[in-house]
């Protein structure tokens, strides 16, 4: 989820603190998985949620700039797909990863359900937004989802702590990523 170059220290626009120590274990889940993908913000400069049109947020990954690009050391060439979202200047879906779409148009949801996906690993950033929010998602959407904790990092900290209790009162499974066995 959103591994890019604005949610990292030390430099991003919107820096999660941390989120740039996770490179490693993201890659360690890409390897170990016979599938993986990622989603990323792709926003235009008129965005609704930047704080310059009324939003929340300082401009950040901006279509065709550096901070939109996947961290340089994330093996994005194991990446089965690519999607990405708010590139709508008008679109106020949630952070969701679920309302990304590939280069072609295709939901997220449908990549999976094409995949024949029945269980979702979550990780990325930030926990207590985009994160958050797709696992939730995915758990309306009737996945199994589990979020690993120890791969991802929340904007704040007592959010991060919020969105977990969430996620797992929703269904989700909280696990880290060294308890996996295949």
């Amino acid at each position: 989820m959103d591994y890019q170059n604005d949610f990292l220290p030390p430099d991003g626009a919107l820096a999660v603190p941390g989120g740039d120590e996770l490179v490693d274990r993201i890659n360690e889940l890409i390897e170990l998985f016979p599938h993986s993908l990622a989603t990323r913000d792709w926003h235009p400069e008129n965005h609704y949620s930047f704080e310059e049109n009324g939003g929340k947020w300082p401009k950040h990954c901006l279509q065709e700039t550096r901070g939109a690009e996947f961290h340089p050391h994330l093996y994005q060439e194991k990446l089965d797909f690519k999607l990405k979202k708010g590139f709508d200047p008008e679109d106020r879906s949630d952070y969701s990863g679920f309302s990304a779409e590939t280069e072609g148009g295709k939901e997220l949801a449908k990549v999976l359900r094409e995949a024949g996906a029945e269980r979702l690993f979550v990780a990325g950033l930030a926990l207590d937004y985009c994160v958050r929010a797709t696992a939730l998602s995915g758990l309306e959407e009737g996945f199994q989802v589990v979020l690993l904790e120890d791969c991802t990092e929340p904007v704040n900290g007592d959010d991060g702590e919020r969105a977990i209790e969430e996620i797992r009162s929703g269904g989700g499974e909280i696990a880290r990523s060294t308890d996996l066995e295949f």
